[in-house]
């Protein structure tokens, strides 16, 4: 291997690897930009009164007649 193709490899092998750390800062920086489930109790808990609610009205009403 000459000199010039051991030189040409290593500034290959850096700017690949400058090109992993590119994408895995951006990653990281995603990861961190995701929105943070604040809320997400409140939803659990609409979510069980909405099923709650849909199986209470089931029970009352049963299956509504076909008026067509």
């Amino acid at each position: 291997m000459t000199y010039q193709n051991y030189h040409t490899n290593i500034q290959l092998a850096s700017l690949r690897q400058a090109e992993i750390r590119a994408a895995a800062d951006h990653q990281h920086l995603v990861e961190i930009a995701a929105p943070q489930p604040v809320y997400a109790p409140v939803l659990h808990t609409v979510g069980h009164l909405l099923v709650a609610l849909g199986s209470h009205l089931e029970a009352r009403y049963g299956e509504l007649p076909d008026t067509t």
